[in-house]
């Protein structure tokens, strides 16, 4: 009988088993990062072709790129926590945690914390990891520059992930799909007349998307017990470009993480396939910067309509 003994943040776990080596192999084999990619292929191909959905139907797979971006970026952040506190043993690390544990641990690395890690380079941060990741990458030029290119969109997705704006609204969709789906726009007009709206053609745009989510988040009361809340409604706009390239970046990163760990748990790697995306001085990492919302957030309390 075989053990592993690890931490997932700070807590204790002791795993047992007769091949555990083979165990941790299978489960990474089984992990298919390409599915994200699919996911961010096959809806952003719908949505470009305006002409062959409904509103309605156009709004519903802007929500499912949405739900898989959100799915993503917990899954390549629990991947990436799992290499820097037990790469030998990742199954167990992605079996065990909880929530706090994976934003503890993302927290720690962003912010170049101490932190419980069999690796040796200290401290911990999206560098170290992605050395690491691409070690296995022949070729020290493309090697050298998609190291530090991926650390960076690593923390860009960390940063993410840690928003409390994010987990909001990807809590709202996956449990229930508690949203009203549709983006927002803002426009300012003077009155020519008092208590008559401006015509629209008088009115300025400040920027808007026809896709996001509306939904409603519990605030606690200032100065009350911690049980009393009151409710607020927060709107964000989405690019469907900008989330399709992300997180078909994810998904290459989530490809690579999981190859890396299987050279650390023996496999040959000669025999496991790395890739990285085309183009010069990292472009596809920046290319969702030309596709944002000018207007991203709204938050309204709920006395107002």
């Amino acid at each position: 009988m075989q053990r592993v003994m690890f931490v997932t943040g700070e807590r204790s776990a002791v795993f047992w088993g007769y091949d555990l080596a083979a165990d941790n192999a299978r489960f990474l084999s089984a992990l298919d990062a390409e599915y994200f990619g699919f996911v961010a292929r096959e809806c952003a191909a719908r949505l470009e072709d305006e002409a062959t959905l409904e509103r309605a139907d156009r709004l519903r797979v802007a929500t499912t790129l949405r739900i898989a971006y959100g799915q993503a970026a917990e899954t390549l952040m629990a991947l990436l926590a799992a290499t820097a506190q037990i790469p030998t043993f990742p199954m167990g690390w992605m079996l065990r945690y909880q929530n706090q544990d994976l934003r503890d641990v993302v927290t720690a690395i962003e912010s170049e914390r101490p932190l419980h890690s069999l690796l040796v380079e200290r401290p911990v941060t999206w560098r170290t990891i992605s050395a690491l990741v691409h070690s296995y990458i022949p070729g020290p030029a493309e090697r050298l520059g998609l190291i530090d290119r991926a650390a960076t969109f690593w923390s860009r997705m960390a940063q993410q992930f840690l928003s409390d704006h994010h987990q909001n609204e990807y809590n709202a969709l996956k449990h229930g799909l508690r949203v009203m789906p549709g983006g927002f726009s803002i426009a300012f007009g003077v009155e020519k007349k008092p208590g008559q709206p401006a015509a629209p053609e008088d009115m300025t745009s400040l920027g808007g998307s026809q896709f996001g989510a509306t939904y409603v988040v519990p605030v606690r009361i200032d100065g009350a017990a911690k049980h009393h809340f009151r409710i607020s409604r927060e709107s964000r706009n989405w690019s469907y470009e900008a989330l399709a390239i992300d997180l078909q970046l994810m998904a290459q990163s989530m490809a690579n993480v999981v190859g890396c760990l299987r050279v650390v748990g023996g496999d040959d790697a000669s025999q496991v396939r790395f890739s990285w995306p085309n183009g010069p001085d990292g472009d596809a990492f920046t290319r969702h910067r030309d596709f944002l919302p000018s207007l991203e957030r709204l938050s309204r309390p709920d006395h107002v309509l």
